[in-house]
């Protein structure tokens, strides 16, 4: 008895649920749903896609912002490279200019040398004359005029 029981019961839940099915089939909104349901993939496929497009867009910005930095970095360099080798030809430039300058230097005191060197061998018997002229005036008290060019020399005044 009990199963015949449980028989009848599980009957009525079939057909329960049988009811609801075609309720359900006849219903506006689950043929719509019937309909639109294969769709609702491909719309999230297709969404998927846009934002993908729009990923790879933004990317693509990307790239030609870094090529165009990259390209002004690359100008850059070589201006900087420029700069550099006209840095290091002028820079030799006067390195040369400078050597040869202390060179004509070192010889424009050379020569300065010879001529003080000169001037004071011409120079000393007038200033010897004139030293023990001066020195006999002060002893003497009175100044005699002797003439220095007997010494055989000129004077630089003349």
């Amino acid at each position: 008895m009990e199963n015949e029981r449980e028989k009848d019961e599980a009957i009525r839940i079939i057909q329960w649920n049988f009811d609801r099915w075609q309720d359900l089939n006849k219903s506006k909104w689950w043929k719509l749903f019937i309909y639109i349901r294969p769709l609702i993939p491909a719309a999230s496929v297709d969404a998927r896609e846009h934002r993908l497009k729009e990923h790879l867009a933004q990317l693509e910005l990307e790239l030609d912002e870094l090529r165009s930095e990259h390209s002004r970095a690359q100008l850059e360099l070589e201006s900087a490279q420029k700069s550099k080798q006209i840095a290091e030809k002028w820079s030799e430039e006067i390195g040369q200019i400078n050597k040869k300058l202390m060179g004509e230097l070192k010889e424009a005191e050379e020569k300065l040398k010879k001529s003080v060197k000169t001037t004071e061998q011409i120079n000393a018997p007038y200033f010897n004359y004139m030293v023990d002229n001066c020195a006999e005036t002060e002893e003497t008290g009175t100044h005699q005029q002797g003439n220095w060019m007997e010494l055989g020399t000129r004077t630089p005044y003349h």
